[in-house]
């Protein structure tokens, strides 16, 4: 099995994350909706570098 065996976003992930996080990814979460945030870190995060 590889990244071509998947459907839609599943490729892809299968393409960047690999076969196997792509099948625990979906036993975990199918069906449901997923929207990521532009912003990946916190704003204590940040101010926190800054200050370093």
């Amino acid at each position: 099995m590889d990244a071509k065996d998947f459907y839609g976003i599943y490729r892809d992930l299968a393409e960047q994350l690999g076969v196997e996080t792509t099948i625990r990814i979906y036993k975990h979460l199918h069906g449901l909706q997923i929207t990521f945030p532009v912003k990946l870190y916190s704003k204590s995060y940040i101010e926190k570098q800054i200050k370093e």
